[in-house]
């Protein structure tokens, strides 16, 4: 008795006759009882009779010994860290209402003055007691339940060290980080020389193979998968030299130059046939009756082998009035490209 927080706390639970015991504990800041020579905070619970007479309270002692020994930071890298608990609010850690555990600082477990918040420099909380800044880390902590008159009481702990230590520490890090990067960033470039040598150098040798249309015969690469595209690039210049040995065979007997285009257009469509989308095809050739007797002229033109000069001089048109045909011709039939039209016009006339 006579402490201020045991009159509050008896008054307190005499108030709340209908709240159970367990939203009426509390806790005190740092307090030092009569006849005792150390600080601690108190959890106090009050003691009620079955009547709901409140005649004292009990409870359970943190002293300064225990707080110091359980939550004392290690001394290793940095120094003179130090654990702080205490009531708090948005503004300030009310360190003078709190305990301090470390090994070496502030060895009498107490702050004297409340810290108040700063400002955040390299990511850390910066305090002041208004002579010397402390910065770290702090959070809050929820002691009392939904319902508690105390409630809206906060708490935090926090680890913090002087302001000019922590800038060291972190300038120090800084360095080491700079450094451990530097070294990174020069083994990741070795290690890329050394793999492109051993592991790019054979995929490189084939695309050159490829460019260079060596690869007939040359199956002896590194990689399987690479032996087994030259096979298939092998075989496809294979069967393309065989389609034009058998045209140019063709080709032979025909005299007029009608009879070649026609003939193109025959090799054209059989080998477009199965690429061809069929609905775009049936667009096209249902299109083709829209085309004006001009356009149809000009497609026909096409169809016939004749490329774009040709058909200006035939028709006595410059470069920008068979442009214009051109564009209606292709938007009427839904293709994109003189290429994709003779490739439709070829398979019209093959089906045909």
């Amino acid at each position: 008795q006579g402490q201020e927080f045991f009159t509050d706390v008896m008054e307190t639970a005499r108030s709340h006759p209908d709240l159970p015991l367990s939203r009426l504990y509390y806790w005190s800041g740092r307090v030092t009882l009569k006849g005792n020579s150390e600080a601690g905070f108190l959890l106090c619970v009050p003691l009620r009779s079955s009547d709901g007479y409140v005649f004292g309270l009990c409870g359970i002692e943190v002293s300064n010994i225990m707080f110091k020994t359980l939550y004392s930071p290690e001394q290793g890298v940095y120094e003179s860290p130090f654990s702080v608990a205490s009531p708090s609010d948005e503004k300030a850690l009310k360190t003078s209402q709190g305990i301090v555990a470390s090994n070496y600082y502030l060895m009498s477990n107490r702050l004297y003055a409340d810290l108040v918040y700063s400002k955040n420099k390299y990511g850390f909380e910066i305090f002041t007691d208004g002579n010397t800044s402390f910065g770290g880390k702090s959070t809050s902590l929820r002691l009392y339940p939904s319902g508690s008159p105390y409630e809206n009481q906060t708490w935090s702990v926090a680890v913090l060290m002087k302001e000019d230590l922590l800038e060291a520490a972190v300038k120090g890090n800084s360095s080491s980080f700079i450094w451990t990067l530097v070294f990174l960033l020069l083994v990741s470039i070795i290690a890329s020389i050394l793999t492109s040598q051993r592991y790019l150098r054979p995929v490189n040798e084939a695309l050159n193979s490829i460019r260079n249309r060596s690869y007939e015969g040359s199956a002896s690469a590194q990689y399987k998968e690479i032996n087994d595209l030259f096979e298939f690039l092998a075989e496809k210049d294979r069967e393309h030299e065989k389609a034009l040995k058998r045209l140019d065979k063709e080709k032979a007997h025909v005299k007029t130059h009608y009879e070649r285009a026609q003939l193109w257009i025959t090799h054209l469509a059989e080998k477009r046939m199965p690429e061809v989308d069929s609905d775009s095809f049936e667009l096209f050739v249902a299109c083709l009756n829209t085309l004006t007797p001009k356009e149809k002229e000009i497609f026909d033109l096409y169809l016939a082998g004749n490329g774009a000069k040709e058909i200006q001089k035939l028709l006595s048109i410059n470069q920008n009035t068979l442009k214009y045909h051109n564009k209606n011709i292709y938007s009427k039939l839904g293709v994109s490209s003189r290429k994709q039209l003779l490739e439709y016009a070829a398979l019209l006339k093959y089906k045909n």
